[in-house]
């Protein structure tokens, strides 16, 4: 196979990667199950935008909300020799995001372990923090 055609193949585990997660498709990211059923309860409107990259690695880029607030998120996907994802790296972006994606994400994965008394503790510890972040974001350019 040419270097050509295994990124031709290794574009399109990501862009099957991508199409499940944009349909919330359970089966399609099936190695990761249960974080991503805790991802489609708390991402919404999700919309990928770029994915570039070669061979082997590839960055995919998207836009969505989590509780209000709106996140954009970069991930770096790794491909190996067999057309399969063997490591994501996922970043977040602004503050504000990240955390209501930290409070509500954490509760689902600790629900899904620990059961639903662990998850509402959990919301509320992190739930201060995200309400702070969120206000004061809009307060910062106040204070410089």
């Amino acid at each position: 196979m040419t270097t050509l055609e295994r990124a031709a193949d290794q574009s399109d585990v990501t862009a099957r990667f991508r199409r499940a997660v944009e349909t919330h498709d359970l089966e399609g990211v099936i190695e990761m199950r249960e974080l991503m059923r805790a991802h489609f309860a708390t991402v919404e409107n999700l919309r990928y935008f770029t994915d570039v990259g070669d061979a082997q690695t590839r960055a995919q880029f998207y836009r969505a909300t989590v509780d209000g607030q709106q996140v954009e998120a970069a991930t770096r996907v790794e491909v190996n020799d067999q057309a399969q994802i063997s490591e994501i790296t996922i970043y977040y972006r602004p503050l504000p995001g990240l955390t209501a994606l930290t409070a509500t994400l954490g509760s689902h994965v600790v629900a899904a372990r620990h059961g639903h008394r662990r998850a509402l503790t959990a919301r509320l510890l992190f739930a201060p923090l995200a309400l702070v972040i969120r206000f004061g974001d809009h307060f910062a350019t106040w204070f410089a």
